[in-house]
């Protein structure tokens, strides 16, 4: 009895799992295997040539496996050479010979391009031979008397070299991993002053550098006039931008969201949807053109030949908009495809699918942790398989437009359901809208917008006037479409934020939707069948929900865990009561583009299937503390925010008021008459007090609370000073005296004094502070302090994020390095 009466699956799949196979296990195997699999590979081969050659299958996805393990472990663990530039990270700063290896990334105030090393001089000593790439950041803007570097340009600058490094959080993006997939593994930073070009002669570049310094060129010139001579900066003329020049780096991560919530953030980056409709719409220029010509007509080769020319302008938009690897990811695909349609085998789409994988993968094995691989593979894959069962309906439809319009609506639903789990994972929004959004967004922006920009551009050097009236049309469509985008984010439950999905759930989706497929297009006795098909998806959902129970159990204990922030301060404390409390949010200097609240603390929260906070305690309004809560209050649901009656007037400070009357969360300022709060069974006693400074300083001004669980204490003084100190010791005396200290002021020596230390008797302490931070925290004086009084310290830039727990009798501490 068969359930299935036709085969499931194209053989391009099977060789395609051998492939993921061998990636993901050699993602984990550590490098020093790697000659164990070498010599198994030789073996079978010896074996298979001898006598076993009906295996050769069995042979072809044993290479294929052991490619996979063998290509990701090149990449993460690389075994760099001595002369590698990743060995003279942490030194002090040192002159670089580099050869601009990429195109330039414009931001605000500063540009980023990729160098290939080609020496170092450490001082006064002699240059060095050296190898490996290094992402570069000039800080500046270029003035039109500076001449910026340019494609294989050879640069000299003064910079030090800094590591790649994780923040130390359990659950963390792997930031260094990311790095090495992209082939980097050490930074550098500089101002745009500094940069000397050292050989630029164009007499004496090939032609292919020409080529690309030309194509490079024109994206910055038609980059500049439509952001700033069409729209001055705003968000209608990044956007035209990013879709025509492929330049997303102009776009805010303001507007980001905001297209998130609406389900069409996918617009805003060069994609297969975009390469698709260059495809597409050139096929019907060339078909329509050569189909004029009676020879190809007569053959019947109009069709076949108008797809392989489209693949001309569609390179070019390939190149022209950066050809980043999401771009040629799509275009393999997209080529795959033109291939299966040329050589009539449009029956077999999947197959091609998994064909252009294949060859993707064998390029670059890290693209299978590439978010844009998966969103982009997975929405392609229901398209063809939704549709292939939903076509034999569509072709019955006696009325084309509705049978073409219900074709771009399922078209959008099954991209959107394919993708639906991984964009939950990744960036934890759902969007309830974006099947309406996608139907008018996708053809306004993909179809006339990107044809209009691109035309304005061909036409920019020859017809200026007809140009800048393209140019003005696709703006006021743009600007439509983020109209339509904000109102669709004001709808009450047009988006949700959802907290971490586990991989069996991603798994158990996956799974049953391909039960479902199979089921519809293969079953030869579905009656019979059916029972079966419903038991095993319901033991799946099954399996996945008992799995995130049992991952996210809740503890009976309290938990406080210091997060690595970086050169700042926040802490979580979840109490078993199932209460939260953030104390600070971390935070770079208002002009840093990295937003701890975004990509440290949220993330955590989402980890711990966190959805609201109780309470939020911000110390004071210094950029450390301050802004990484304002995504925070933007996005969870907050009860309270308590902090001092200090007022920043600065941009940050104003959106984390404004969140707070936008989410109607309670502003609360304590005083010596109210200065404790209880929060079910954790109390928080703030020492108000009247204190006599000179001159206004805001880590002065901090607040300093106490934290009581039951017989635990901890005490959060934020960043006071040593005069503070003193006026708090004196005011209030043992009622200071807490089991844990987190170190004021990141251990400065300006703080942690004498007088200070001995009221509050801590037995540990947690100094939060930044890795090789400019200011040298913490201070050695302060450390010697410590260890004189007995304090065992713990350092989240060496320990990592460190975790307290506490069950109300003992209490233990954990940190990242010590497998937390």
């Amino acid at each position: 009895m068969r359930l299935f009466s036709q085969s499931l699956t194209p053989p391009s799949f099977f060789l395609l799992a051998s492939l993921l196979a061998g990636i993901v296990l050699g993602k984990y195997i550590p490098g020093v295997f790697l000659p164990w699999l070498i010599s198994l590979f030789f073996v079978l081969v010896i074996i298979i040539v001898c006598g076993l050659k009906k295996h050769l299958i069995l042979f072809g996805h044993l290479v294929f496996f052991l490619f996979g393990v063998y290509s990701i472990q090149t990449i993460i663990f690389p075994g760099l050479p001595p002369h590698h530039i990743y060995n003279y990270t942490g030194k002090d700063k040192v002159i670089i010979t580099a050869r601009v290896t990429g195109f330039k990334k414009h931001y605000t105030h500063r540009t980023r391009l990729t160098v290939l090393c080609q020496s170092i001089a450490i001082k006064e000593q002699p240059p060095v031979a050296v190898t490996g790439r290094l992402q570069l950041t000039l800080y500046g803007t270029f003035e039109s008397s500076d001449k910026e570097p340019q494609f294989n340009d050879v640069i000299q600058f003064s910079s030090a070299i800094r590591p790649i490094r994780n923040f130390l959080n359990p659950g963390g993006f792997d930031y260094v991993t990311y790095m090495k997939f992209r082939r980097l593994h050490a930074t550098a930073y500089s101002n745009i002053k500094g940069v000397r070009i050292l050989f630029n002669s164009d007499s004496h570049i090939g032609l292919t550098t020409r080529i690309i310094r030309k194509i490079e060129n024109h994206r910055n010139n038609f980059h500049s006039r439509i952001l700033w001579d069409h729209t001055q900066n705003m968000p209608s003329g990044r956007i035209l931008t990013a879709l025509v020049t492929g330049k997303k780096e102009a776009i805010t991560q303001d507007l980001r969201d905001m297209f998130s919530k609406a389900g069409i953030s996918h617009l805003l980056a060069i994609s297969g949807l975009h390469l698709s409709i260059v495809g597409g719409v050139s096929f019907l220029i060339f078909y329509h053109f050569i189909g004029n010509f009676t020879f190809w007509a007569a053959r019947g080769n109009a069709r076949k030949t108008a797809w392989l020319v489209s693949l001309l302008p569609l390179t070019f938009y390939a190149v022209f908009s950066g050809f980043s690897p999401s771009t040629q990811r799509a275009y393999i695909m997209i080529t795959a495809f033109v291939c299966a349609l040329v050589f009539e085998r449009e029956k077999d789409l999947v197959s091609s699918l998994f064909t252009a994988a294949i060859i993707i993968l064998l390029i670059d094995s890290a693209a299978l942790f590439s978010i844009s691989f998966q969103l982009s593979f997975f929405a392609v894959l229901f398209i063809i398989c939704g549709l292939s069962m939903v076509n034999p309906i569509l072709i019955k439809c006696k009325n084309r437009l509705v049978a073409h319009f219900a074709s771009i609506v399922l078209v959008t639903f099954f991209a959107g359901l394919g993708t639906l789990p991984l964009t939950a994972f990744y960036f934890h929004t759902i969007s309830h809208v974006q099947l309406f959004s996608n139907i008018i967004a996708v053809p306004v922006t993909g179809f006339v917008v990107l044809s209009l920009g691109l035309t304005a551009f061909c036409l920019s050097g020859l017809w200026p006037i007809a140009s800048d009236f393209l140019i003005d049309i696709s703006l006021g469509l743009i600007r439509a479409v983020i109209d339509m985008a904000s109102y669709l984010n004001q709808i009450p439950f047009a988006w949700q934020t959802v907290p971490n999905i586990s991989f069996g759930a991603i798994f158990s989706f996956y799974l049953t939707m391909a039960l479902i497929y199979f089921y519809i297009r293969y079953s030869s006795s579905k009656k019979r069948d059916g029972l079966l098909l419903v038991i095993t998806i319901l033991s799946f959902f099954c399996i996945s929900f008992l799995y995130r129970i049992v991952e996210n159990k809740e503890s009976s204990n309290m938990e406080i865990t210091v997060l690595d922030i970086g050169q700042g301060n926040s802490t979580v404390v979840q109490t078993p009561d199932n209460n939260t409390i953030l104390i600070d949010g971390g935070g770079f200097s208002d002009m840093s583009r990295f937003d701890t609240g975004r990509f440290i603390v949220a993330p955590f929260l989402w980890q711990h299937n966190i959805r609201s906070i109780d309470t939020v305690v911000l110390t004071h309004p210094e950029s450390d503390h301050m802004n990484g809560l304002i995504y925070v209050l933007k996005t969870f649901t907050v009860k309270n925010l308590i902090k001092n009656q200090d007022v920043k007037h600065s941009k940050k400070y104003a959106q984390l008021m404004a969140a707070c009357k936008n989410k109607a969360t309670k502003i609360i300022n304590p005083s010596s008459l109210n200065r404790v709060f209880r929060i079910g069974n954790t109390k928080l006693t703030f020492f108000v007090s009247q204190y006599p400074e000179s001159g206004y300083n805001l880590n002065n001004n901090s607040l300093v609370f106490k934290l009581n669980y039951q017989n635990f204490s901890m005490l959060f003084p934020g960043d006071i000073l040593k005069q503070r100190e003193t006026h708090l010791a004196g005011t209030f005396g043992a009622a200071l005296q807490s089991d844990f200290l987190l170190a004021p002021h990141h251990g400065s020596n300006t703080s942690s004094s004498k007088v200070f230390l001995d009221q509050v008797q801590a037995k540990s302490v947690i100094i939060s502070c930044g890795f090789n931070n400019r200011y040298g925290f913490p201070h050695t004086a302060v450390l010697e302090r410590y260890k004189k009084m007995g304090t065992q310290v713990w350092r989240t830039d060496s320990d990592g994020a460190a975790r307290i727990e506490i069950n109300g009798f003992y209490h233990q501490i954990k940190t990242y390095k010590g497998g937390l």
